[in-house]
């Protein structure tokens, strides 16, 4: 199903001053780390683009995504399905605060509008997003913890792509 969004409402920025981590692992940390935090899995991603694992968190069955460079962990994703959505913002309120809200009302095709919800936690060195409805599907939900040096090489990219494009035109 290909979903668009129609409308967005922002709330305010919440940092928080705690360094985030997710799935008990935290930016930075080596391959070894985490394969020593989480020892019931049994790849850790050997290619930089990342393995999907699965994990269990309570009733909440997760696909996670790692990516580490040289520096460590850059990039930590758990796909899960949208019915544990609620529990996960939960805990995560609980854990790290209110954080910033984004709201959106995503459309189909035949014209159904669904109600978008996205959370953010920021620190100097990570972010921490969830997301209600993500890949285009109102099945599957997604939490992600990105370094800022991810971030920031992410954003150099479109600067430059978009500069590229500037001089091309």
């Amino acid at each position: 199903m290909s979903l668009v969004s129609v409308t967005a409402v922002f709330n305010s920025s919440v940092a928080f001053a705690e360094t985030p981590s997710l799935f008990n692992m935290r930016v930075g940390m080596s391959k070894t780390e985490a394969r020593d935090a989480h020892p019931e899995l049994t790849v850790f991603p050997s290619d930089p683009e990342g393995t999907d694992e699965n994990y269990a968190l309570g009733d909440i069955r997760f696909s996670i995504k790692a990516k580490f460079t040289d520096d460590g962990l850059q990039e930590v994703c758990g796909t899960f399905y949208e019915s544990g959505f609620s529990t996960v913002v939960d805990a995560l309120k609980e854990k790290y605060g209110p954080g910033d809200t984004t709201k959106s009302v995503l459309q189909n095709r035949m014209g159904a509008q669904f109600d978008q919800l996205g959370i953010i936690w920021s620190s100097p060195d990570a972010v921490l997003t969830i997301i209600r409805y993500f890949g285009g599907s109102l099945e599957k939900s997604r939490v992600c913890l990105l370094s800022g040096k991810l971030l920031d090489s992410v954003g150099d990219k479109a600067k430059k792509a978009k500069e590229e494009l500037k001089k091309g035109l």
